[in-house]
């Protein structure tokens, strides 16, 4: 048997027991998870001075932690133009960017309405939305240079305009775009009657234009007779087959709105292998509470697993609405390869969420999933209910994770919903944004995620959540003994929960997150 314990080995080894006990003790004098980091922007938030009635509806994440906040401003002609804005790692306005941190664009002749954000791998950026065009409406995309000035190889001037379902009594809005294969998929709602709406999407090409051949018609749709669809949010499988979040509303039964997950090929036709009703193939509903449960947000973990995040109400017309989640495979039982709901969860809160306000869900590097909304909250020494960031952090399994802590709360230096949304930065550090409360302006904070970071090593070693001896201990001195492959797993019987069942996962673990040289 060939030994692995080398010394740089055993000295990573040795530090992750270390820094588990370090940790502990380190907590007590750090900056408490949950909390403002008040080394972002002024005092853990950054605040637009653009013009009052701005707000950031769609958040992205570069990959050297400068923020892309995309929305609306009414600082140019017409009003409710497209803008973006840039910051800094630390929170500042990034002047390198079109060379003041901002740009505007005037999409068609009228208001539009900024939907979605995504980055290129090339770093450009792609922001999607709705606008009226000589009277009419259209979909609307945009690509910015990663210099902040309009991609002149993109539709005419970095701009382009989509008529998709503009037929004879028929409608259509666009509500988000995703990267697919060096083109851009961008998913919306069409809809032909009062009782039937559908999701849809459209591809476009490099240069901007639409990719007519890629589907009949040249878009993608899929719907439910008697059921109103509202695409929410697309996320692009890692084989190139796509699927559209969106909520559904049953006309006939007058049921309230349910989550619904529409997986597509990767060539625009509905998947019919996919879904957990042999009425509507394709589609996918998870069981949640008997009230409105509305999902905004999507992320795709890196086995594919999709976690929806909404709003729902514990009973029905009660009123109070909980954050709720549901989680998806691609693949089922390996029997029958159904795909199958891992959960669906209405998740507890100290205070209730605004009604009107969206969910957005991110996930960290060891698999946590954040969860932020707006809620309503009694501000300390107030009687006066008051809107504010809420942030929630759960674990893989979805039970709730406590080491985030939900106080202090950030209405005690800055009034503001999450609109735009919440993305985690390699450091484990988490950034919400959203728009300011009376006025009304743009802005961004940033709490303390703490203590595991993306490359964070711990003794967890099958990704649970929780750290035994029988488990992890075990395979953690199998590993030290140089044992590898199916030697490390034997005999172990993994808990449901578990996300690391095998070697390869394990070992990509002890590589990436605690930097092994392991075999």
């Amino acid at each position: 048997m060939t030994s692995f314990i080398s010394a740089g080995n055993a000295r990573r080894f040795c530090a992750t027991v270390g820094a588990f006990f370090l940790f502990a003790w380190a907590g007590m004098a750090a900056a408490q998870p949950g909390s403002v980091d008040t080394s972002y922007g002024s005092g853990g938030s950054y605040v637009s001075g653009v013009a009052l009635g701005d707000s950031v509806r769609a958040l992205a994440l570069q990959s050297d932690n400068k923020a892309i906040l995309a929305g609306n401003c009414n600082s140019v002609s017409p009003a409710t133009s497209f803008c973006v804005t840039r910051l800094t790692a630390s929170g500042t306005v990034d002047t390198s960017f079109n060379g003041t941190g901002k740009a505007f664009m005037t999409m068609g002749s009228l208001s539009s309405t900024l939907e979605s954000v995504a980055i290129q791998p090339d770093g450009k950026i792609v922001v999607a939305g709705n606008c009226t065009v000589s009277s009419a409406p259209r979909w609307c995309v945009a690509r910015i240079m990663p210099d902040g000035t309009m991609d002149a190889s993109f539709g005419a001037g970095g701009k382009a305009y989509f008529a998709v379902f503009t037929g004879a009594g028929q409608s259509s809005s666009a509500a988000a775009v995703a990267v697919q294969s060096g083109k851009l998929l961008v998913a919306g709602t069409c809809t032909s009657s009062a009782s039937d709406a559908a999701v849809c999407a459209i591809r476009v090409n490099a240069d901007g234009t639409q990719d007519v051949p890629w589907t009949s018609g040249g878009f993608a749709s899929s719907g439910k007779p008697f059921h109103v669809l509202t695409a929410r949010r697309i996320v692009v499988l890692n084989d190139g087959r796509f699927l559209i979040a969106s909520n559904d509303v049953d006309t006939f039964n007058l049921s309230p709105s349910r989550f619904n997950l529409t997986r597509f090929l990767a060539n625009g036709t509905v998947d019919s292998a996919y879904g957990n009703s042999q009425f509507h193939p394709g589609h996918l509903v998870p069981t949640m509470s008997n009230g409105s449960n509305t999902v905004f947000s999507v992320a795709l973990q890196p086995d594919d697993k999709v976690v929806m995040a909404g709003r729902c109400e514990s009973t029905a017309n009660d009123g109070d609405f909980k954050f709720c989640m549901a989680r998806a495979t691609q693949n089922g039982d390996p029997l029958n390869n159904i795909p199958r709901v891992d959960f669906a969860l209405v998740l507890s809160a100290h205070n209730s969420l605004i009604p009107n306000k969206p969910v957005h869900v991110a996930l960290q590097g060891d698999g946590r999933i954040v969860l932020a909304g707006t809620c309503r909250e009694f501000p300390e020494f107030s009687m006066t209910l008051a809107e504010t960031v809420c942030v929630r952090r759960y674990w893989p399994t979805g039970a709730f994770d406590d080491s985030l802590a939900e106080a202090p709360n950030p209405a005690a230096t800055l009034a503001a919903t999450a609109d735009g949304g919440v993305v985690v930065q390699r450091d484990g550090k988490i950034l919400v944004a959203g728009a300011t409360i009376s006025p009304t302006d743009k802005t961004a904070m940033r709490f303390i995620g703490g203590p595991l970071s993306y490359r964070a090593c711990s003794l967890d070693m099958d990704g649970d959540g929780v750290t035994t001896a029988t488990i992890d201990g075990l395979i953690s001195t199998r590993v030290m003994l140089g044992l590898t492959g199916t030697a490390v797993t034997t005999g172990i019987t993994f808990p449901a929960a578990a996300t690391r069942t095998n070697w390869t996962a394990i070992r990509n673990f002890l590589v990436t997150h605690c930097e092994m040289n392991l075999p």
